[in-house]
């Protein structure tokens, strides 16, 4: 595919993704034993309007391998 046209492609996606609004909400959860201050700390924004539901997960404690991104 030539440079042109996948600069166009981009340029298209760009727009239409600029165009869109965007109805992501995040939410960050940390325990007590790895905080800094031992306290709870629960985030969260919410970018869509109207009534939410905030559903939760857990996800275990992990050991990352050194460098890890």
């Amino acid at each position: 595919m030539e440079r042109k046209t996948r600069i166009a492609i981009a340029a298209i996606c760009i727009f239409l993704v600029a165009a869109c609004g965007a109805f992501a909400c995040t939410t960050i959860l940390v325990g007590k034993d790895v905080s800094g201050t031992g306290c709870v700390i629960v985030g969260h924004n919410e970018d869509d309007g109207g009534r939410a539901m905030v559903e939760h997960g857990y996800v275990e404690a992990r050991t990352w391998e050194a460098g890890y991104t």
